[in-house]
Parts: structure tokens; sequence; C-alpha cells
């Protein structure tokens, strides 16, 4: 038998742009590229408020990685 969890409140789109001041269409592509968690429910995403501000206080998700460092190529 699986586990119940308690996703909390469960966010539109428009809801989540708002929330973290993002318009729908970044909302939109960092849920499609997994930097956002979210589930597609037939054409519309759905975001767990819970998910998302845990997010937040973890400091994971939407940051940046380290950034790229090209070495000076010798020609």
């Amino acid at each position: 038998m699986t586990e119940k969890q308690d996703f909390g409140e469960v966010l539109t789109l428009g809801e989540v742009a708002r929330f973290l001041q993002l318009s729908k269409a970044t909302v939109y592509l960092y849920a499609q590229r997994g930097k956002l968690p979210g589930v597609k429910m037939g054409n519309k995403w759905r975001f767990s408020k819970k998910k998302i501000e845990d997010m937040l206080y973890t400091g994971e998700g939407l940051q940046k990685k380290r950034p790229v460092v090209y070495k000076d190529r010798e020609e």
C-alpha cells in the first residue's frame, strides 16, 4: 500500500507565478524543465504550495548551478 502524502494547498500555474513574482511563461518553462515541482494533469499544471515553499526554504530548485569557467586556450 502506498503512503498518502500531504501536499497542502494545490496551486495553478498563474497562482504560482503570482506567489513567486514570475511571469506565467517563466513558471511554465521551469516546470517543463523540472526546476519547479509540479504535475501536468491533462493540459494544465498543478503545484503543491508546500513543496514550492519547501524549495524556497531549502534554497534548492531555482538557484543556478556553479558557473562554468572556461580556461584560456593556448593558440
